[in-house]
Formats: structure tokens, C-alpha cells, sequence
């Protein structure tokens, strides 16, 4: 059984004495009023679809490249 001599740390500790060497105020999850908090706005759907077309762009050329690739290292070991 091995033991280890390395520190054990509590995060929130930690961010709240960050917090308190900045002079902040801790805000405490009890404190919070998520019913009248503001959500970030999700994504357009243009933009949306945008991004899916792109990454499947992208995914096709690398499939082709490696494709692409494999013949290549295969078409070497057969030929040399």
C-alpha cells in the first residue's frame, strides 16, 4: 500500500480565499435567482446549419485523404 505525501485541496476553499485576497464578495449558489437569470442565446439556425454543412465538408475531405493515403502506402508495397 502506497501512500502519498501530496496536499489535498478543497476547491471551493480555494476560490473563496481567491476571492477574498481579490476583495470580492463571494456569491453563494443560494443567492442566485435563476429564474430571472439571463441565458446566452442559442445559435442561429442558419448559422447552425452553416457549421454542420462545413464539418461534414471537412469530414469527407479527410476521408478522402485517407483514402487517398492508404492506396498509396498499398499501391508502394505492391509495386516496390
Amino acid at each position: 500500500m502506497t501512500t502519498t505525501t501530496a496536499k489535498i485541496i478543497d476547491l471551493t476553499q480555494y476560490r473563496r480565499q481567491l476571492e477574498h485576497a481579490r476583495g470580492e464578495m463571494p456569491v453563494l449558489d443560494s443567492e442566485l435567482n435563476w429564474e430571472t437569470a439571463e441565458l446566452p442565446l442559442p445559435p442561429h439556425p442558419r448559422h447552425s446549419a452553416w457549421m454542420r454543412r462545413r464539418g461534414l465538408a471537412l469530414d469527407h475531405i479527410a476521408s478522402l485523404g485517407m483514402l487517398a493515403m492508404t492506396l498509396a502506402f498499398a499501391l508502394r508495397i505492391l509495386v516496390f
